[in-house]
């Protein structure tokens, strides 16, 4: 998710016809520049907003339960909470170096900072850091 979502959720007072409670969730998010549709007619940024809600065990017999009903199993469970993870994780590292989250003096100063770390004098450093073209 970038830092252009918003998700709120809360925990109501009804239960599913297995005495699960239902949690319910608001999902908004806007429209990135690079598409076509990103503002509407006024001009103003287009957001899309979304709700959802989703049944959650309290205990391990209402869990239990749940598997049995739905005919999952644990394995496939466990299974897809990994693969999700790491799909997760996956996508966050290739996102990372396209976020533009430091401005580029801030990089300077930390590569700075990391090559003094490293034991080099810190006017090398900072030479190397300028002969890059970070930012330009």
């Amino acid at each position: 998710m970038t830092e252009e979502t918003t998700v709120t959720e809360e925990k109501t007072l009804e239960t599913d016809d297995a005495g699960r409670a239902i949690h319910k969730g608001d999902l908004s998010f806007k429209v990135p520049e690079s598409h076509p549709r990103h503002k509407d007619e006024s001009g103003k940024v287009r957001t899309i907003a979304k709700s959802y809600s989703y049944s959650q065990c309290a205990n391990d017999r209402q869990a239990a339960e749940t598997l049995k009903t739905e005919e999952w199993s644990l394995v496939d469970l466990v299974n897809e909470e990994l693969k999700g993870r790491a799909r997760n994780n996956a996508y966050q590292k290739a996102m990372a170096p396209y976020k533009k989250t430091v401005s580029p003096e801030a990089i300077r100063a930390r590569m700075v900072l990391d090559m003094i770390r490293l034991g080099i004098p810190e006017d090398v450093a900072e030479k190397n850091v300028a002969a890059l073209p970070i930012g330009k």
